[in-house]
């Protein structure tokens, strides 16, 4: 029941489909870090900051080190405005 494209088709049908979506994700990617993004992706689905230290294998500190770096290049100043963000911007499907 899944559809699986290949790299370049999945581009070209992302951004026919919600080009605006596309270009707010890839701005969002090019001003964080992989491992920001990563926790930025986290976090919006709902994560803790445990849980996501246990599934990237890090410290608490360092996740929670993350996500306040995070929230001061993205100008928010909570957990629940950066989630808010992350899915706005495409990052997750709410």
């Amino acid at each position: 029941g899944h559809r699986f494209f290949a790299e370049p088709k999945l581009d070209r049908t992302l951004l026919h489909v919600a080009p605006d979506l596309v270009r707010s994700a890839l701005r969002l990617c090019a001003l964080l870090s992989p491992r920001e993004l990563e926790v930025a992706k986290l976090l919006a689905l709902g994560l803790s900051v445990k849980q996501i230290a246990a599934a990237l294998h890090r410290s608490p500190k360092t996740i929670e080190a993350h996500t306040t770096h995070l929230m001061a290049k993205l100008s928010v100043h909570d957990r629940v405005a950066l989630s808010r963000l992350a899915i706005r911007e495409g990052l997750v499907c709410a």
